[in-house]
Formats: structure tokens, C-alpha cells, sequence
């Protein structure tokens, strides 16, 4: 699937999972622009409600390539003029939000769309005491929404909102999934 034009459906889940009260944090792949749109309101409606700093108020996670005229950080700024890197140009900056772009491939968060490229451990959680994260190489999830199907397990809930996708959603008490707070 082309990631930069997401169908409608899965749009509205993955910003409907972003409204939810016990998600605080979105590690998504995408590209579609009205999708970070809708989460970069989501974003600026916490800090407004919370008064805290972006990404301690409802923390966004894109892809490590950078989003294209959404994200302001992106392979390859430091190449360029210093004083061509911010321009106020990006969703990003005329939101005033905060889109962490990651040099490690991806972050965890408590809603988690995972991305294709990344291998998936499902055996994991056949383990005695396992968490739904297990599987995704200790990269902490609540939920996680993966375009393929991994089975029944014992440590989440699983549904089918969208063709082709897949949510597990743990049922071990919440975790802060934040990879920027101190625990």
C-alpha cells in the first residue's frame, strides 16, 4: 500500500484511537497529510487543555524519513543552509506542534501502526506473563495496529476495523509508552 494516501476508514480509526483518553502518545508510519493534520490538532487541543509542552502532552511519532511538507525535521536538513532548515514552512510549524522524527526507525507509543518493514515476533506471546509489546521487539505498545493478521493471544484483545488491519489492544493495566518520559 502507497502510505502517503491512506483510505478514509483508516484515517478515522487511527484518529479516533488518537482521541481517546487513555492514549497520550501516536507512533504512526504514514504519510497522509489530513491524517497529520488531524493529529496535530489532537496535539495542540492537549497542550491548550494541559498546558504542557507538545510532546509531553500528547507525543507524536512519524516515520525516521521525515514527512514532506508536514514535519519540519527530515533526512538530509543538515546538509543544507542553516538558515533554510526552518521556515515556518511545515503543518508542523504553522501548527505549532511537535512530530518527533526518529534516526533509531521507529518509536513505540501507546498506539502503535506498525510498520511494514519492521519484523514482528508473535511467538512471543506464547510465553508465560507476555505483553502485547513483547512482540514488537520491546518497542512499548497499549495498541497496536499492524496490517497483517498475528492470531489470537492471550495478552490482548483482537479486531478487525479496517481491510486488511489489524487492532490488538493489551489487557494488562496501561503503561506510559512515551519514550521520552522518565520512568
Amino acid at each position: 500500500m502507497n502510505r502517503s494516501d491512506i483510505p478514509d476508514e483508516l484515517r478515522e480509526l487511527v484518529l479516533s484511537m488518537a482521541r481517546r483518553s487513555d492514549v497520550n502518545s501516536v507512533s504512526c508510519q504514514f504519510y497522509d497529510f489530513r491524517l497529520w493534520e488531524g493529529l496535530l490538532a489532537e496535539q495542540v487541543r492537549r497542550v491548550q487543555l494541559s498546558g504542557k509542552p507538545p510532546k509531553d502532552a500528547f507525543f507524536l511519532c512519524g516515520p525516521d524519513s521525515g514527512i514532506p511538507g508536514v514535519a519540519r525535521l527530515h533526512p538530509g536538513l543538515e546538509d543544507m543552509p542553516q538558515e533554510e532548515w526552518f521556515t515556518g514552512g511545515t503543518l508542523e510549524e504553522k501548527m505549532g506542534g511537535d512530530i518527533h522524527i526518529p534516526c533509531e526507525g521507529v518509536c513505540g507509543a501507546d498506539f502503535f501502526v506498525y510498520p511494514s518493514w519492521r519484523k514482528i515476533y508473535p511467538e512471543a506471546w506464547t510465553k508465560d506473563g507476555a505483553e502485547l509489546d513483547w512482540a514488537t521487539s520491546r518497542k512499548e505498545c497499549n495498541h497496536l495496529l499492524i496490517d497483517r493478521d498475528l492470531g489470537e493471544t492471550g495478552c490482548a484483545t483482537r479486531i478487525m476495523p479496517s481491510d486488511g488491519w489489524w487492532l490488538y489492544s493489551s489487557i494488562a493495566p496501561y503503561k506510559d509508552c512515551n519514550p521520552f518520559h522518565s520512568r
